[in-house]
């Protein structure tokens, strides 16, 4: 039952804890700003609002490294519960990244991209029960007052008693590796992808795939083995590493291990000092220029496959149409071959009759 599922974890009383306001809508649940009141002390919280009793609970409350939320506890309220965690106050990386005008460092840059892939490795390898995120994205990466990312939502993460996983159609398009998308069987791969894109976020400061339709980026990937485009001015170090981490066979994929090799081994001189801004505003430009073309490209695509599809069902449809046609055709001439008979059946009778 609901109780002894929670009888399991630390339990906080209701009465300690305050709504402050809703910070956001995830996939699996609202999410409060909220107090807690305990010992004389106050604390500032996140809960979640949860109307099951979810498997992120138990994923969550064995974790314990500091670039993965902390849990504190869970607490019943009518219809459901509250997962209570450590609130990060900075917000989430995507707004950070693409909703403010706050300047990030190369070395900012190298740090988070550090701080990530340590939270995946920990998650990947060092977690009492290994677990893949499923839904890596820069929302779910969360930063503290002092700019320390820590991933959150663990609302559709699995963990790994096997090597490989099913999958049904969890996480955010423009972050999901193509095994995801198909729902093919899942590795710890898949998250290196999505941090591929975070880290794309990270240099560029552009959402992926703006503008795209879900339809076009699932096209993209899939059925073109596409990936965001790098532009020229990107670092080679940088370039190589997304490269290797958006391989299309997950097998062939760097994992997270190697991805933090390579940020240690990347040379600060990769970009001196001042150069990061216009680097990105010469990024900004050729981007907004590739997401035109492609999308151009990518909607022509489209068209040619409807324009076919529709083209197929016009030919099929006429086909119909004229077998329909001959059908009416020979049942007209039946009736009129058997009209023009009637007379000579109407004068057999009468003289029958006679």
């Amino acid at each position: 039952t609901g109780n002894d599922e929670v009888a399991k974890y630390p339990e906080i009383p209701r009465a300690q804890l305050e709504f402050v306001e809703c910070v956001g809508k995830g996939g699996f649940g609202e999410v409060f700003r909220g107090k807690w009141r305990t010992e004389g002390r106050e604390k500032t919280v996140a809960m979640k609002r949860v109307t099951e009793f979810e498997k992120e609970v138990e994923i969550l409350s064995e974790f314990d490294h500091p670039n993965v939320i902390q849990f504190y506890g869970v607490s019943e309220v009518d219809l459901g519960y509250l997962i209570v965690t450590e609130f990060a106050e900075g917000g989430s990386l995507y707004d950070y990244l693409h909703k403010s005008q706050n300047a990030v460092s190369f070395r900012q840059t190298i740090d988070w991209a550090l701080q990530i892939a340590s939270g995946i490795r920990y998650l990947h390898y060092e977690a009492p029960a290994r677990t893949i995120h499923r839904d890596l994205k820069s929302g779910n990466v969360v930063l503290t007052r002092q700019l320390v990312c820590k991933l959150c939502d663990f609302g559709g993460s699995k963990n790994l008693t096997h090597s490989e996983t099913e999958t049904s159609l969890r996480g955010t398009i423009p972050w999901m590796s193509p095994e995801m998308i198909r729902r093919d069987k899942i590795t710890t791969a898949t998250d290196v992808w999505s941090y591929g894109v975070v880290l794309w976020e990270l240099i560029t400061r552009e959402v992926p795939y703006e503008g795209y339709s879900g339809f076009c980026i699932w096209k993209s990937v899939t059925e073109k083995g596409s990936t965001l485009a790098i532009p020229e001015q990107c670092p080679a170090d940088f370039k190589r590493l997304m490269e290797n981490c958006w391989q299309m066979d997950a097998k062939k994929r760097c994992n997270i291990l190697e991805v933090i090799d390579e940020l240690n081994d990347m040379p600060m001189k990769t970009i001196a000092r001042g150069e990061l801004q216009k680097m990105r505003n010469e990024l900004q430009k050729e981007m907004k220029q590739m997401v035109i073309n492609e999308s151009r490209k990518l909607h022509a695509e489209v068209y040619e496959t409807m324009r076919d599809e529709l083209q197929r069902i016009r030919e099929e449809t006429k086909q119909v149409k004229q077998e329909v046609w001959g059908e009416l055709q020979r049942m007209r001439n039946e009736l009129l071959k058997d009209l023009q008979q009637q007379p000579t059946r109407v004068r057999e009778q009468t003289e029958d009759l006679r």
